[in-house]
């Protein structure tokens, strides 16, 4: 009988490697399409940041730490009635440059560059 019993934890065992390892090349996978992602999302909103608003390097680099201290560059990101990767209300898009354009033309219409509305994240604790 305790014999059996060495078998079935033997098996058992077996059965929870295969599936923990299983269930780690899962999380892998999706971590790898969410850094993809984000990294997609960041060339989009760079891009647009340059090309239609002039932002360079300098500014984008300030855009980055807006982003990254809002959303995290989660486009669903949500906080409250915030939604999006600039946390802003009546997000009208559901990708990156969509909500990119919003976020910009809010910071321009607001503060002129993203250096200046980070600046006033620095002072005040939003913007």
């Amino acid at each position: 009988m305790k014999k059996n019993n060495n078998n079935k934890l033997i098996k058992l065992i077996k059965i929870l490697t295969v599936t923990f390892a299983l269930m780690m090349a899962i999380v892998a996978t999706n971590n790898k399409h969410a850094e993809a992602s984000v990294a997609s999302d960041k060339a989009t909103i760079f891009w647009a940041a340059q090309r239609y608003y002039h932002w360079d390097g300098s500014q984008q680099y300030y855009l980055n730490r807006i982003i990254t201290r809002e959303s995290g560059w989660n486009i669903n990101a949500r906080n409250g009635r915030y939604y999006g990767l600039f946390q802003t209300t009546n997000v009208w898009g559901r990708n990156a440059l969509d909500q990119g354009w919003q976020g910009m033309n809010y910071i321009r219409a607001r503060y002129g560059s993203p250096y200046w509305a980070w600046m006033h994240i620095l002072r005040t604790g939003w913007y």
